[in-house]
């Protein structure tokens, strides 16, 4: 409505920045999206690599043990 009555001195840059805001709108909705899908998967992204980092110790503690009772019977 500005815009038709010539309100503005500069009606072509605020439709500009209008267009600009919008946009960096639309992308902080979007990015909110992707965070809140981000933050409920790290939990089970966590747990899954914890999972796997006990089991990798439990094989490395394994195999130590392995080669410990390896060097005691080529002693005897």
């Amino acid at each position: 409505m500005g815009e038709r009555a010539d309100a503005f001195e500069d009606a072509d840059d605020l439709a500009a920045e209008l267009e600009e805001l919008t946009d960096l709108l639309e992308s902080i909705a979007d990015t909110r999206e992707d965070v809140g899908d981000l933050a409920s998967s790290l939990p089970e992204l966590r747990g899954t690599l914890q999972d796997l980092d006990t089991g990798a110790t439990d094989e490395a503690e394994a195999d130590a043990e392995g080669e410990a009772g390896d060097e005691g019977e080529s002693e005897a």
